[in-house]
């Protein structure tokens, strides 16, 4: 069996093998944002498959059809709907339709990095989702980006990874409020939503106390919240963290799944850098 596995593919079989990856990325890119750590694994190697790759490929298609009734539908056609109007699969009622808020808006965004195991010669894999909400935190959540890669520069320990994703998880969200503000005449706060006790810690004290090449990063993240382009800063538990999904081959699923299906956030522990207000 272990012949089997590490066996060279034949030509049609790498093939198709990578035909079938591509698909996975395009949908990835366009819809499923939860496949998108277990995919980077395959498609990192995808001109040196080997026999073990087809299992994995196969498992990870059907994980996709077994999620997909959880996940968005991005793209159904108006003309021939798959699901009963407001409703998913299942019949159950949804919240895509729901007016967002009456008042303030928050852009509001989710951030991981997975250093370790998942490090590709130095670098290790950042993952980040952005939606848009209510500025109180509660109530419909609509998902406008997502993105999981590999980080540009050389990351030398998991604070490195997750200031490096929260960087630029933040110049995205950045880019996304100055594209929409002149068709919605609105200009919502950015709110970051953030796993790494280091790094809160060390927003907190505005103290970066280690790790001197993030010095840079460190403090355009207190510039921003002194200027309040930054509203606040909040700290969850990574079993409780969307963008964990992006980055860890083995992390819960639950909640970027309960996210895509629900279309709401709906946290356990919620600490914030600014004011008093905590859900724990």
């Amino acid at each position: 069996l272990g012949d089997v596995y590490k066996r060279q593919l034949s030509a049609d079989e790498k093939l198709l093998c990578q035909c079938k990856l591509g698909e996975l990325c395009w949908l990835a890119t366009v819809s499923r944002p939860d496949i998108c750590a277990r995919l980077a694994q395959l498609s990192s190697k995808v001109n040196d498959l080997q026999g073990s790759d087809i299992y994995r490929i196969n498992a990870l298609i059907k994980s996709v059809k077994a999620d997909q009734p959880r996940t968005i539908l991005k793209y159904a056609s108006s003309s021939f709907p798959l699901f009963p109007a407001g409703t998913d699969r299942r019949g159950r009622p949804r919240s895509y339709g729901e007016r967002l808020s009456n008042g303030a808006l928050s852009l509001v965004g989710w951030s991981d990095a997975a250093y370790g195991d998942l490090s590709q010669n130095g670098k290790c894999r950042l993952g980040y989702l952005i939606g848009i909400m209510s500025s109180s935190l509660s109530g419909p959540c609509h998902i406008l980006q997502w993105t999981s890669k590999f980080t540009r520069k050389l990351v030398k320990s998991s604070l490195g990874g997750e200031v490096y994703a929260f960087s630029e998880m933040l110049d995205h969200m950045t880019l996304l409020r100055e594209f929409y503000s002149p068709f919605s005449r609105i200009s919502p706060g950015l709110v970051g939503m953030e796993d790494c006790e280091s790094l809160f810690t060390q927003l907190k004290n505005r103290k970066m106390e280690t790790e001197k090449y993030l010095v840079r990063h460190f403090l355009s993240f207190q510039q921003s919240l002194e200027d309040g382009e930054l509203e606040n800063v909040y700290w969850i538990p990574g079993t409780e963290n969307p963008a964990d999904g992006l980055t860890k081959l083995r992390s819960v699923m639950g909640p970027i799944l309960a996210l895509l299906e629900s279309g709401r956030f709906q946290p356990g522990v919620l600490r914030p850098l600014r004011g008093l207000a905590s859900r724990e």
